[in-house]
């Protein structure tokens, strides 16, 4: 892959992990309602609302993922690679995250009492972009009788949000350079302000 290319991907990347903490810090802000029981079983309108913030959060790190494995010179992900090529790459990212967690915690930078300990599910990736595929975009039949996505939270969770905040920080700064970087998303923003005003 270019170069020009690889630096694309890399604004996507970008793009895509401030996507996913977007609807992080929306789940996690209907989180307090529960504590403050704001929310009650009836607020249907609120279970809607938490399912699609985690559903998004789940498919934004999916394809920020995605896109990193593509532009590793290290692997054979080529852009056209299926899944059966993709997720073993992913869940090697994924290793490689839970083993620089580790080194943190040997090293005294992390303090394991105030962490929740970290394990990696063999089924990680593809959990993944099950979770992705099914509960993020693609309307089925099944869509609100699969329980997907709760058992991706269930089995995955503390890995998962590791290796967002990990790939947060790495990739998903935003800095003032970043408005050239933003192309559609610029003309998008122009033409939304003059339609809406």
């Amino acid at each position: 892959m270019d170069s020009s290319k690889v630096s694309e991907y890399r604004k996507s990347i970008k793009f895509e992990l401030v996507r996913a903490k977007l609807a992080f810090d929306e789940f996690f802000g209907y989180a307090g309602g529960f504590i403050t029981e704001k929310f009650d079983d009836s607020n249907v309108l609120a279970k809607i609302k938490i399912f699609d913030a985690y559903a998004r959060w789940v498919g934004h790190l999916y394809e920020s993922l995605l896109a990193l494995v593509k532009i590793e010179d290290q692997n054979f992900v080529s852009e056209n690679s299926r899944w059966d090529v993709t997720d073993p790459e992913i869940q090697f990212e994924a290793q490689k995250s839970l083993n620089r967690f580790n080194a943190l915690v040997q090293a005294g930078k992390i303090d394991p009492n105030g962490h929740v300990s970290l394990s990696l599910d063999p089924d990680f990736a593809s959990d993944l972009r099950k979770a992705r595929n099914k509960c993020s975009f693609h309307c089925t039949d099944n869509r609100v009788q699969s329980d997907i996505l709760q058992d991706f939270m269930n089995k995955h969770h503390h890995m998962a949000h590791w290796a967002y905040s990990e790939m947060l920080n790495l990739h998903g700064n935003i800095d003032k350079d970043c408005n050239q970087d933003l192309g559609a998303i610029n003309q998008f923003f122009t033409v939304s302000h003059r339609t809406l005003s």
